[in-house]
């Protein structure tokens, strides 16, 4: 998975070269998509996830790559089950833009729960980028490609921490893993505020 991270992170760096012209807005879309991709995860929600992915969307995983919409959501089927023992959160630390104003990435840290059946929890976190594409259709930005680092023994705040959820929103102690984040079974590695090109 090296040199497709790689080649992806090279790709991105050249299209979202910083700009000034470039609208805050955008970026605060950006992140919001990805803040709100992490919430749906987290509360099992799979039709807002599902809404937040692109239709040609290509997920990259350690084993597999995952292609369409349809494959993705299947892939990351299983986090969004009520009593699973996985749970994937992640937060984005830095966004671009891309000059056009309708491609940009977010790029974070992703951390992955499991808890055994003696109720014991383990948990391991990575690195992700995740390429935001706008709708022409309407407006929405929504996840296009996506890739993650291997999972390793966790060095970040508890999942719970990892969002103040927004006011009015209940956020649920749950696990997520997908978007070519983190390894759960059958899953991948993965996912800002920052400024925009």
């Amino acid at each position: 998975a090296g040199p497709i991270w790689l080649g992806l992170l090279l790709a991105c760096l050249v299209a979202c070269q910083p700009c000034q012209d470039s609208p805050d807005a955008a970026r605060e879309e950006i992140r919001s998509a990805d803040v709100a991709l992490d919430l749906a995860a987290a509360e099992k929600d799979l039709e807002r996830f599902t809404d937040l992915i692109d239709e040609e969307a290509v997920f990259y995983g350690a084993q597999e790559t995952h292609e369409g919409r349809a494959a993705v959501v299947q892939n990351w089927a299983q986090l969004f089950e009520p009593d699973g023992p996985t749970t994937l959160r992640w937060q984005p630390l830095d966004v671009k833009v891309a000059r056009s104003g309708d491609l940009g990435y977010t790029r974070g840290q992703y951390q992955l729960t499991t808890v055994g059946e003696d109720g014991s929890a383990t948990s391991s976190s990575g690195s992700y980028v995740t390429i935001w594409r706008k709708s022409i259709e309407d407006g929405g930005w929504r996840a296009v490609r996506d890739i993650g680092t291997p999972p390793q023994p966790a060095r970040m705040p508890a999942a719970e921490g990892l969002h103040p959820p927004p006011l009015g929103y209940t956020v649920h102690t749950q696990k997520r893993d997908g978007m070519s984040h983190g390894s759960a079974p059958g899953l991948n590695d993965s996912h800002s505020t920052g400024e925009q090109t």
